[in-house]
């Protein structure tokens, strides 16, 4: 940007200037899934959050000590789970966050810094809570189901799930051992991080099922599980 407002960090690289973009923070809570029993993973926790999804792109972050992962529909998300305890009765608790364009976050007024581009659309309002990323990770569950990271020590973390692994194993199954596949679903948690401001993303099965298929070989569709990983700090 050749003229305006332009705001620096220490090392002198512009942080906000009339280019500025980013998702805001739209909706929160906390979800509680039920048990069981519902397509298409009856072994999950199962909670819906209502969001008008279609015509926009919001993100959704997790935090929470189980695992979670999601579905997501034009109107909404349907997520899904394993508590951290792994007892069969216990809820899935999930503190959610959603991102999505400035419009549509809450009407903060006019007090605050404001920022606009040279075409007069607002770019930046200092009242708006603005997706602050501060990791990334992707995982090869064909090879390890944990990430570890480091960000600054005492800040709340939230994880924003990109791919979402499927894997698969051929094998044997049945009374007359025929070659089937079995599907497995993963879902990821993010702990807290210490004192020392480490981070742990981890991965395990939500469920499995079986069904005829060809092959001999262990192997996996879409090995990789990726996102970001997001401070919610205060938010």
């Amino acid at each position: 940007m050749p003229g305006g407002l332009q705001v620096l960090n220490d090392q002198a690289v512009i942080q906000i200037d009339g280019t500025f973009q980013n998702l805001c923070l739209v909706a929160k809570g906390t979800i509680s899934t039920t048990t069981g029993n519902q397509s298409p993973y009856p072994w999950a926790r199962f909670a819906r959050i209502d969001y008008p999804v279609a015509g926009r792109q919001p993100i959704i972050a997790f935090h929470t000590q189980g695992w979670a992962c999601y579905l997501v529909d034009d109107s909404g998300f349907k997520v899904f789970g394993m508590p951290g305890s792994g007892a069969s009765k216990d809820p899935l608790v999930v503190e959610y966050f959603i991102f999505d364009l400035p419009q549509y976050a809450q009407a903060f007024g006019d007090v605050g810094l404001q920022v606009w581009s040279e075409q007069g659309v607002e770019v930046f309002h200092s009242k708006n809570r603005y997706m602050r990323v501060v990791g990334a990770y992707s995982v090869n569950i064909a090879y390890d189901t944990t990430y570890t990271g480091s960000v600054p020590g005492g800040i709340k973390l939230a994880v924003a799930l990109g791919v979402q692994s499927v894997g698969y194993l051929s094998e044997r199954i049945g009374t007359n051992a025929q070659m089937g596949l079995a599907v497995r679903m993963w879902q990821g948690q993010c702990q807290t991080p210490a004192a020392g401001g480490s981070y742990l993303i981890s991965n395990r099965l939500i469920t499995a099922f079986a069904g005829p298929g060809l092959g001999s070989n262990q192997g996996s569709v879409g090995a990789y599980n990726n996102g970001l990983v997001l401070d919610v700090t205060g938010y």
